[in-house]
């Protein structure tokens, strides 16, 4: 059974919470660090965009502030490598 469907058919189920949490981390770090692997992502769709544009100021400012942060929390080095955006 592919991961989504496990992760849909056990969402909201107590008796299947523990299916459900293991399936959904899966999937949530899969997604994340396909996401996220160094030259990966591109810019994001125009919609995104907008909400990140709105929050950080520009798509460099938050890739800026993503790194600073997870620096900080000894994460970053395996995303970003020497590829670390300019301060």
């Amino acid at each position: 059974m592919p991961l989504e469907k496990i992760v849909s058919a056990t969402a909201g189920k107590v008796d299947k919470a523990s299916i459900f949490n293991n399936a959904a981390q899966v999937w949530s770090h899969t997604f994340y660090w396909s996401c996220l692997r160094p030259k990966g992502g591109g810019e994001p769709p125009a919609s995104l965009k907008q909400q990140i544009d709105a929050a950080f100021g520009s798509v460099d400012a938050c890739r800026k502030e993503f790194f600073a942060t997870a620096s900080a929390e000894g994460e970053a080095a395996v995303v970003f490598g020497a590829d670390a955006p300019d301060e």
